[in-house]
């Protein structure tokens, strides 16, 4: 298991509430894991907008491009609250 900043991890806790908060279920906060096959299952569902947020986020937690994240797609589609967010992140990025 990876080591983690918990001031860090709990930024990213809180950004996935404010962004995202239908995947804070297929976290195991305690652990600090995630149900893998529960957050491919989401996505499969999920509208292009949700899936591409809910990306973003999990380009965050494993700190690489698991899930086909693309930076241009979301900067495209990005407003208001969630673009705040975002850019914020951008500017001063952190890893759970």
């Amino acid at each position: 298991m990876k080591e983690y900043n918990h001031e860090s991890y709990e930024k990213y806790k809180a950004l996935v509430t404010e962004i995202l908060p239908d995947i804070l279920q297929y976290f195991n906060w305690e652990n600090k894991s995630i149900n893998d096959s529960e957050i491919k299952h989401y996505m499969n569902r999920a509208s292009s907008g949700e899936r591409i947020f809910c990306q973003f986020l999990l380009y965050i937690w494993f700190g690489g491009n698991k899930y086909e994240f693309s930076l241009a797609h979301l900067l495209s589609i990005l407003s208001g609250r969630r673009k705040r967010l975002v850019l914020t992140w951008m500017a001063e990025p952190y890893w759970p």
